[in-house]
């Protein structure tokens, strides 16, 4: 399915005063999209992130689905279209509620209608599909799992809604590396299957310039930068005005090329980086 924001402003009604928080946006997100969306704290990013999950109405422009207006989710008709979309909200652990994992898995499908053998099918597949075997965590308690494991179970009950988009917000914050390597593995799993599409909310540059096609960089509310990671990254100092911090690899090439090196600047991986040292040095 296909998301667009079309001149989509926001704010928020506080003590009787509108409160400016996102202006003019513009975005699509179709099948095969892998949007990241950044900026400093404050810029917009987890607003956006609700707006474009339905979850916010605009102040002003439209949201489509497959080019048809919607209202948020939970509006009448809309309400089906909607759930093809599923997010991931900033520690999603945090929303854990049920006795068991299965059950915490198995109240979005059985929300929709899904039952017996249907839904725990649904339910298995899900907690599979986030690297957690059913039969060993299925009748445990999600609150005797591991930080990351919580997550995953968190995820997999976005999952087992079967969405076509999936909307993550700071997925990986607050995890030590391995929690943090176990989610951007279920979000690439996610992704290489047919006709999905992600929206990655990160101040993580790193992981913004490994998994994103697309970037847009958010800075007080406004839409400042946007195209590919490469596009993006080069321009270091634009970054830094927006109190951003490019990634590690190409403040690497930054701080040679100040030194005199002849390397790019459009790196990305570490074998990227390898091979423009390499390239420079002449081995």
């Amino acid at each position: 399915m296909e998301i667009g924001l079309q001149e989509v402003s926001f704010a928020y009604r506080v003590a009787g005063r509108q409160l400016p928080v996102l202006e003019n946006i513009n975005i699509k997100v179709s099948p095969g999209d892998f949007l990241a969306i950044t900026g400093a704290g404050g810029s917009g990013k987890s607003t956006l992130a609700m707006l474009m999950a339905g979850l916010l109405e605009p102040t002003a422009g439209r949201v489509t689905l497959d080019g048809r207006p919607v209202r948020g989710r939970g509006k009448g008709k809309d309400t089906l279209s909607w759930q093809r979309v599923g997010m991931v909200f900033q520690q999603p652990e945090q929303q854990l509620f049920a006795e068991t994992v299965a059950e915490d898995v198995a109240f979005g499908p059985r929300n929709m209608g899904l039952n017996g053998t249907g839904l725990e099918a649904r339910v298995k597949a899900a907690l599979r599909a986030v690297g957690l075997e059913p039969q060993r965590v299925s009748g445990r308690s999600p609150f005797s799992l591991s930080g990351g494991q919580q997550r995953r179970v968190a995820i997999a009950g976005i999952l087992a809604m079967e969405p076509e988009v999936l909307i993550l917000d700071e997925p990986t914050a607050g995890l030590d590396p391995a929690g943090r390597e176990q989610i951007l593995n279920v979000i690439r799993a996610f992704y290489r299957r047919p006709g999905k599409a992600v929206v990655l909310i990160s101040h993580n540059m790193a992981e913004v310039a490994e998994l994103a096609r697309q970037v847009i960089v958010l800075h007080r509310g406004r839409v400042a930068l946007q195209g590919t990671p490469r596009e993006i990254f080069r321009q270091g100092e634009a970054l830094r005005s927006y109190g951003l911090i490019p990634p590690p690899l190409t403040r690497l090439m930054q701080k040679l090329r100040r030194q005199g090196a002849p390397v790019t600047m459009e790196v990305l991986t570490l074998t990227e980086a390898r091979e423009a040292i390499l390239a420079w040095l002449g081995a």
